[in-house]
């Protein structure tokens, strides 16, 4: 008997089939073309596929369409085995997050992600119902897929513990009472900032139906923008916040002048602070704030910016031509949670200020029209009224607690503690309090707390919604800006004379109908206090106004005289550019 032919290990019959990877994209290329009516084998061949592939995409169409409007990329490497839609809504759902974490730099690991996965698998199953039996384990091999799926493969994941955070955040103040006393720092001049989101229209769970949420146009709760805020560490001088919106002109901001906020006005599609927007901020606001700063209280013309380690990559400091001298110092790693003056409570306190604004503002409006069903109401809160409860928040926010917060990064500081806890908690029982007169009789304290706690968190329901329902109607395309910016809002000379006149009425009227003399004096000094700048306005521009010729035919000319600079130059000169 013949012995066996000994194989060939080039041969093709020891060769292991390799499993193709088909992306998303190809796969709907190949279903358009056929169903354009090309022949499916010029089809096979042009994508070098066997018929038997082509005919296994094709009997999936329904499920590869499916699995597009899930996706959030159609470049993701996917194996022709299509996976079920609740699989491929938690992938989607969670790249979204992991996308947002690592654009507002918080830290992330393989647990958390993998944690986040599993949140968000059950809330999808939990929807599906009965349709969805499949189970789900956040292994590592799902986790290395995962991120290869998605070409998230640059990710950085937390590469310390607890208790090397715990170190290092133990050992930085000392580097830092080194920086200040080589650096000759006061507490004045030394700065910290740090971001944080916001959810500007959302109010707490079961404040509103289900149907009074359709009405309100709800989907605006999901709306985010992202606020810078800082200050020095002495609590005496806070910067103008930076606002990172989605939106370069919302509608209800068309007419206005961007240069006239109370916030430093930005825009990009995801409302994220990018590097130029933070290289413009240092140049053009930071620098020119401290210097005008500096000048005022006699103080040498430099500063020390200290700042989270993952906001370095928003700026090459170096490279920056600012007309002071800065420094920065970074916090170690994973410690901002720690050590960062803003992350300490400012953040806490500040949209707790924002919160029982908000509510105050909406009892006021339903007290003033009890007919109006409170969704109506609240679907009025536009981002102009955002803006301007972020500022009356801001300056809520008092020096004490401002510099109470750097006790840890700064123990030498002989600052008064400020309760952070007991500020929040006092507020939060106000505004449950005020939730009730306004309606909200399922609002409870806990509900305004975890409201609270997750200002700024996108939930599993934020990101079920795609990112093209994220946005409500806030939203204008910036090219529509460009073309149609609306006329923009002028204050006629008619407009305010016939303003000042009407509330000049309503106060005598007052005057004459309040039986208490003393309460009505007081509240007309100070409106009228109030009122001065128009009032000087409407004067500047009678004084301004050209005379008519028979005037001048009557009356004689006036002797010139000699021209004096009005107090206006002095402030205009003195004033701080930005």
């Amino acid at each position: 008997m013949s012995s066996k032919r000994p194989s060939d290990s080039s041969g093709p019959s020891e060769k292991k089939a390799q499993r193709k990877s088909i992306s998303l994209g190809k796969k709907v290329e190949i279903i358009k073309r056929v169903e354009a009516g090309e022949m499916k084998s010029e089809v096979a061949r042009s994508f070098g596929l066997a018929q038997s592939t082509l005919k296994s995409i094709l009997n999936q169409a329904d499920r590869v369409k499916a699995s597009v409007h899930n996706s959030s990329n159609l470049t993701a490497a996917k194996v022709t085995r299509i996976r079920s839609s609740v699989m491929e809504k938690m992938e989607n759902m969670l790249s979204i997050w992991v996308d947002n974490m690592m654009q507002h730099h918080m830290p992330l690991s393989q647990a958390l992600i993998m944690q986040k996965a599993l949140s968000l698998f059950d809330h999808l199953k939990a929807q599906a119902g009965e349709e969805s039996s499949k189970t789900f384990v956040a292994s590592r091999g799902w986790f290395e897929k995962f991120k290869k799926r998605n070409k998230i493969n640059s990710i950085r994941l937390m590469g310390e513990s607890s208790s090397a955070d715990i170190k290092a955040a133990a050992e930085f103040p000392a580097v830092l009472k080194a920086v200040v006393e080589r650096g000759n720092y006061s507490p004045n001049l030394v700065f910290n900032v740090s971001e944080t989101g916001l959810f500007w229209k959302r109010l707490p769970s079961r404040a509103l139906s289900q149907e009074e949420k359709d009405a309100a146009g709800f989907k605006a709760a999901k709306d985010r923008l992202t606020i810078l805020l800082g200050s020095n560490a002495s609590g005496n001088i806070k910067l103008k916040p930076l606002l990172v919106y989605h939106s370069e002109t919302p509608k209800h901001m068309r007419g206005f002048s961007k240069l006239n906020l109370p916030v430093i006005w930005k825009s990009n599609r995801k409302a994220w602070v990018t590097v130029d927007m933070f290289n413009d901020w240092i140049v053009n606001h930071f620098c020119p704030m401290v210097q005008c700063y500096c000048t005022e209280y006699g103080f040498e013309p430099k500063a020390l910016l200290v700042l989270d380690s993952s906001m370095g990559s928003l700026s090459s400091f170096d490279s920056l031509q600012t007309c002071i001298p800065i420094e920065v110092l970074f916090l170690p790693p994973n410690t901002a949670s720690l050590l960062q003056p803003m992350d300490q409570g400012v953040f806490a306190v500040f949209k707790a200020y924002y919160l029982r604004c908000t509510f105050s503002q909406l009892l006021e409006v339903n007290r003033n029209n009890k007919q109006l069903p409170i969704g109506e109401i609240w679907k009025d809160y536009n981002i102009m009224k955002a803006i301007d409860n972020i500022k009356i928040a801001w300056a809520e926010v008092n020096s004490l607690c401002l510099s109470g917060v750097w006790r840890k990064v700064w123990p030498d500081l002989a600052n008064a503690f400020f309760e952070v806890e007991s500020e929040i908690l006092a507020i939060t029982t106000e505004v449950a309090h005020v939730a009730k007169l306004v309606g909200f009789e399922e609002v409870t304290l806990d509900a305004v707390q975890e409201l609270l706690d997750n200002s700024g968190d996108t939930t599993n329901e934020d990101l079920q919604e795609s990112p093209e329902q994220c946005f409500t109607e806030e939203e204008v395309d910036t090219s529509e800006d460009s073309r149609e910016a609306g006329p923009e809002r002028m204050l006629t000379t008619e407009v305010l004379s016939n303003c000042l006149a009407e509330v000049s009425h309503a106060l005598e009227v007052l005057s004459e109908n309040d039986p208490d003399c003393e309460r009505s004096c007081s509240v007309k000094r100070t409106v009228l206090q109030a009122l001065d700048c128009y009032s000087e306005m409407l004067q500047d521009r009678k004084k301004a106004r050209p005379a008519s010729l028979e005037v001048f035919l009557m009356k004689p000319s006036p002797e010139p005289e000699e021209s004096q600079p009005g107090p206006s130059v002095a402030l205009c000169s003195s004033w701080p550019l930005s």
